[in-house]
């Protein structure tokens, strides 16, 4: 099975008067491809609770809108790929 490469962004956008925060990334294959129809599964850091799950573009990005300050790991799946996990990471 081939591995899965998680590109992790994180950026914050102006929308309507309020400050968004947003958490975006890329699914990669181990030759630096694009994996379309991955799923992404946004989870609590200290519990391991499901927040949200999204299913990659055809180029291998996604977005999470609107996430509140807190610490999360995402969890990778996609079909012909082995499971991955994000590290934990602060959201600010």
């Amino acid at each position: 099975m081939q591995k899965i490469t998680l590109l992790f962004f994180t950026f914050y956008g102006l929308s309507l008067g309020l400050w968004a925060q947003n958490i975006s990334g890329k699914i990669l294959d181990e030759k630096k491809q694009p994996i379309s129809s991955a799923t992404v599964a946004l989870l609590q850091a200290k519990d391991s609770a499901l927040l949200e799950m999204q299913v990659t573009e055809n180029d291998g990005t996604f977005t999470f809108s609107k996430m509140a300050t807190n610490k999360y790991f995402l969890a990778v799946s996609a079909l012909n790929f082995k499971e991955s996990y994000g590290e934990v990471f602060e959201h600010n």
